[in-house]
């Protein structure tokens, strides 16, 4: 709410689907979000928006917790129209 929902709105689900993967979105998180105080917040909460944002896409929640790995995230892509 304070960090995201100000600037973004409730709206902002959409927004990880603009990026072609988890690691990407993490990445630009982490390193300009929030703007007035860009990559301030812990990196396990920038983790956290992206998982949050992938659950409320409609990804599956998995049995461990996501963790900032690269390999892991780049494999993660957001759903599109023709991509199973």
């Amino acid at each position: 709410m304070t960090n995201c929902a100000g600037c973004h709105g409730f709206s902002m689900i959409s927004i990880f689907g603009r990026y072609r993967n988890a690691y990407d979105h993490y990445g630009f998180a982490s390193t300009s979000m929030p703007w007035e105080d860009a990559g301030a917040l812990p990196l396990q909460d920038y983790i956290d928006i992206v998982a949050y944002m992938m659950r409320e896409s409609g990804f599956p929640s998995g049995d461990v917790e996501l963790r900032p790995i690269r390999d892991v995230l780049e494999q993660i892509l957001p759903a599109q129209p023709g991509r199973r």
